[in-house]
């Protein structure tokens, strides 16, 4: 948004330009010269407000994958939690059942778990960085517009 507001007043710098540089072609182009002039440059405008539109859009869409990257990535946390809390009540209940052998099993295929939903949180946490990282490279490239 700050972007586009420095935008926005480059862009109005640009038109009050656009208005003195009338004023001195006026007195030197013919009414007809002046015309092709304008429409030459209302054209320019027109491109240039859609490429802005369009980078402001993908800049949009780019906060909302990662709005949803995060969110999915704070629910595979609290799942992660939730399983490492039913772990600890799995845990003691076994203790009570189990022979010794019977816990290291089940302790070790707990493990093989919580390692296998801290890859995937690792990743999804890799995902949110690099939709950071589009979102800041497509900002950059919306202001140099």
């Amino acid at each position: 948004e700050l972007k586009n507001s420095e935008l926005a007043a480059r862009a109005a710098a640009v038109e009050e330009k656009i208005k003195e540089s009338k004023a001195c072609i006026k007195e030197r182009e013919s009414p007809e010269e002046r015309e092709q002039q304008n429409q030459a440059n209302g054209e320019k405008n027109h491109i240039l407000q859609v490429v802005l539109e369009t980078k402001q859009q993908q800049v949009d869409n780019l906060r909302t994958e990662l709005t949803e990257a995060e969110l999915k990535n704070s629910e595979l946390a609290a799942r992660a939690a939730a399983v490492e809390e039913k772990i600890k009540e799995s845990k003691a209940c076994i203790k009570e059942r189990e022979s010794p052998e019977e816990r290291e099993q089940q302790n070790q295929a707990n493990g093989e778990k919580n390692h296998i939903l801290q890859v995937v949180l690792e990743t999804k946490q890799q995902q949110v960085d690099n939709l950071r990282t589009e979102l800041t490279e497509a900002e950059l490239k919306n202001s140099e517009l």
